[in-house]
């Protein structure tokens, strides 16, 4: 045999089908990453657009409300039919719920138990029933423990 000196390679080991496990386990992580980013871009978007709505929907309260006193104070005076009246009425309630439908989207995002958002699953929302007595967060909702994972709610 031929004489080998301290440190030099005897022999070079290569597996190509480990190779082409590591390329492709790489090419799907990037592919996976890609997915995640465009996910969370469209999550981003959308509660843009919910925050626009939220926007919206606040000014859509506050016109009807104004309108429906308005109806109120020329019904009171007779001036007006009653069902005028209490078409605005409905108007600033429908208002009002739609309003908080939005506010429950960004608060809860997409998914409804707000998971995404680490919040648990049994807290129970309430949302007073004229939209006015919600006081919590930015988004105006009232929240408690009340043993809704019991099925008590």
């Amino acid at each position: 045999g031929a004489r080998v000196k301290a440190g030099e390679h005897l022999l070079v080991l290569s597996n190509d089908n480990l190779d082409l496990q590591i390329l492709n386990s790489e090419a799907e992580l990037a592919e996976k990453e890609n997915l995640l980013r465009n996910t969370l871009i469209s999550m981003e978007q959308q509660k843009l657009s919910l925050e626009q709505e939220r926007l919206q929907l606040a000014m859509e309260v506050e016109r009807t409300r104004r309108t429906a006193e308005a109806q109120r104070a020329l019904y009171a005076d007779q001036l007006i039919a009653r069902e005028e009246y209490l078409r605005a009425e409905e108007d600033h309630r429908l208002a009002q719920q739609r309003l908080q439908l939005v506010k429950l989207w960004l608060w809860f995002g997409t998914d409804l138990l707000g998971i995404w958002y680490g919040i648990d699953p049994c807290v129970a929302v309430v949302i007073g029933n004229n939209g006015t007595d919600a006081h919590y967060g930015e988004y105006g909702l009232d929240t408690f423990r009340d043993g809704c994972c019991n099925g008590a709610w």
